[in-house]
């Protein structure tokens, strides 16, 4: 199984890391692993789940991770690597330890075009990967009203308390009917989607910077 390799700070070795995909947790068949302050998570699992495929030859040690755009090539103690056939050197080499291939997680999540993060207070690994959101199916004239006349409710209470005014955004309204249509036809009543995250990780997703710049 080959593993992928991120750099921790000392404070959360201890704790138990846990990856998520667009807001959606990572189960693998390895749990993750502390080794030499670094985590350890399947490169294969992984790969899938970001649309790419792992080849790895014994025989040479090589190792190829491929989409439909990109194409790494690295091998296993050498710090060399190519992605799409442009030569990168890699801050640590791809090795074996225990039986098992090891190789950066940040360099090939990124390289794969996927935004990784670290989130220190839950020890968790924040994997985003943007795709086209749904449009949400156009309300009816009723429902329309009933979206403005809410807005109209609230804003008329932050205007008693001395609150500036709330404004429809677009790009908001529509994650808000998609969450409201996600929570109808899965039965489920959270800010948190089971498949689709929180505000942050759906907005991410969807291309909507959030918090607003």
């Amino acid at each position: 199984c080959l593993l992928l390799a991120f750099v921790l700070p000392a404070a959360a070795q201890a704790a138990t890391i846990q990856i998520f995909l667009n807001g959606e947790k990572i189960e693998t068949d390895v749990a993750p692993v502390l080794q030499q302050g670094r985590t350890l998570v399947p490169i294969r699992v992984i790969s899938e789940k970001l649309g790419a495929t792992v080849d790895y030859q014994e025989s040479d040690k090589s190792i190829r991770i491929t989409s439909a755009t990109v194409n790494i090539q690295m091998t296993v103690g050498s710090q060399n690597v190519t992605v799409n056939g442009e030569a990168q050197t890699l801050d640590v080499p791809a090795n074996t330890t225990n039986g098992r291939t090891l190789v950066p997680l940040r360099f090939v999540g990124e390289a794969l075009g996927v935004g990784v993060d670290w989130d220190g207070a839950n020890s968790y690994v924040i994997l985003t990967k943007q795709v086209d959101m749904p449009q949400a199916q156009e309300p009816s004239a009723d429902a329309k009203t009933i979206e403005t006349q809410i807005v109209d409710i609230i804003n008329q209470t932050r205007a008693d308390i001395g609150l500036e005014r709330l404004v429809l955004v677009d790009p908001l309204v529509q994650m808000a009917r998609l969450h409201c249509n996600d929570m109808a036809t899965n039965n489920f009543f959270s800010h948190e989607s089971p498949s689709r995250g929180g505000l942050s990780a759906r907005a991410s997703i969807s291309r909507w910077v959030w918090p607003p710049e």
